[in-house]
């Protein structure tokens, strides 16, 4: 007996120089939640007093914005016995707050009821700060990519591997005539494929997700296009793909060419006009 409670007290003896010595705040809860032990870490960090942080002392140091999360967590957590984690800023002694990942683990006797809790607090300030960088960093790109959309001169339009449309510039509903609120979640054969065009489309889409090949990719080529109103005309198109972790995504860019096309004819016209009455003259001055 007396061996067995030496190496008892051994082994809490060796925890308590282990846990004084890492870089991380630990701490030892009872079965309800109540803290009762913290290693020196967590006071120098605190700046508190093991007499302050006793029970719910641990309050003192959350940021009041996460308070209530952490506490629910952890209730949550009892109940079910379940690990907690979580991250949050917790109160240095200095006053200001760093994020800290919290995790939580029960500790069971030999018959599975859980005794008490252990607990770790790692500091993830500079990883937090910089994934909240690359947040912001990630938004502003996203948003000068939205207007440059909004004043493209050219159609923009996106498509998911199921051929539903997933954005629509302002551009492509003056040329269209589909608002974008009337075509998101549709597909292309159901607003500006021609229907001689089905076939070929939903073919080429297929084909390109099995074996990531398309013909027509990255190369400007004039089609016809169909308008909300049934009108059918002449675009140039260019497509691009890019991969998604669920698939890929499609952009089409798309500039109306009917213009172009009717100049282009007018100007055939004339040259066959004009090709002719150089041979009528021709002939009569022969």
């Amino acid at each position: 007996m007396k061996e067995d409670q030496s190496d008892q007290n051994s082994n809490e003896a060796d925890f308590i120089t282990l846990a004084d010595n890492i870089s991380q705040m630990v701490w030892l809860a009872d079965d309800k939640g109540c803290r009762y032990w913290y290693n020196k870490r967590w006071y120098d960090y605190t700046g508190f007093t093991p007499e302050e942080m006793m029970g719910m002392g641990w309050h003192k140091i959350h940021h009041p914005d996460y308070l209530n999360r952490v506490v629910e967590g952890m209730k949550v957590a009892r109940e079910k016995g379940e690990p907690f984690e979580d991250n949050f800023p917790l109160r240095g002694k200095n006053g200001e707050y760093r994020w800290f990942l919290t995790r939580a683990t029960p500790m069971p006797d030999r018959e599975g009821k859980i005794i008490r809790w252990i607990g770790t607090n790692t500091d993830v300030d500079d990883q937090h700060n910089q994934a909240e960088e690359l947040r912001e960093n990630a938004k502003e790109s996203g948003e000068l990519v939205r207007l440059i959309l909004q004043s493209a001169p050219d159609a923009v339009i996106t498509i998911d591997s199921n051929d539903l449309i997933r954005s629509w510039n302002p551009q492509a509903e003056v040329i269209f005539g589909w608002s974008e609120k009337e075509v998101l979640g549709t597909t292309l054969t159901q607003t500006i494929v021609p229907a001689r065009y089905h076939d070929a489309h939903l073919r080429g889409m297929q084909h390109f997700l099995k074996t990531g090949e398309g013909p027509v990719l990255n190369k400007p080529i004039e089609i016809s296009a169909v308008k909300k109103d049934k009108t059918e005309f002449q675009v140039e198109l260019k497509i691009s793909s890019t991969k998604l972790h669920d698939g890929y995504l499609f952009i089409g860019f798309i500039r109306d060419i009917s213009v172009r096309k009717e100049a282009e004819e007018v100007i055939k016209n004339k040259s066959l006009q004009l090709a002719e009455a150089q041979q009528m003259a021709h002939f009569g001055s022969w």
